[in-house]
């Protein structure tokens, strides 16, 4: 549990006007904790601010109280979305806005499947002084979906 202080200086720091990065990851991940470790050296903050459930709920409790949401993920994005379609029934056909929209309810997402088995990286290759040194940070959309 979080003290009241530091939850209430936590939202505090998402709602400012600076840039802000809000990823999830696995504990397990390596490289993934060398990163952040290298952001702190830089003195960026990380913040772990919470976890995820496996399931087709969000549930959001601050500083350990009451769940303050405590909902299924479909109904919470249709309250999303809701602005958007109000917007999109007046630029567009509301006949096929509400297509659009009878249709994300249902929609499932798709199935993944690689055409190959990945294996690690040689180690030679991970120890070159020759290797490229690349990093992709991408966002696409402004959900960042």
């Amino acid at each position: 549990m979080f003290p009241r202080w530091m939850v209430l200086e936590t939202l505090e720091l998402f709602s400012a006007k600076k840039l802000d990065w809000l990823f999830g990851y696995q504990k397990q991940m390596p490289m993934l904790l060398l990163l952040l470790t290298g952001l702190l050296e830089f003195h960026v903050l990380k913040l772990e601010i919470g976890t995820s459930s496996p399931g087709h709920s969000i549930k959001v409790d601050v500083g350990g109280a009451e769940p303050c949401i405590d909902e299924k993920t479909n109904v919470l994005r249709d309250v999303w979305e809701a602005t958007g379609f109000q917007l999109e029934h007046r630029q567009r056909n509301p006949e096929y806005v509400a297509q659009e929209e009878a249709g994300l309810k249902s929609r499932k997402a798709p199935e993944w499947k690689l055409t190959y088995t990945p294996e690690p990286t040689d180690e030679s290759i991970m120890k070159s002084d020759s290797k490229h040194k690349v990093a992709i940070i991408s966002q696409e959309g402004s959900n960042c979906d």
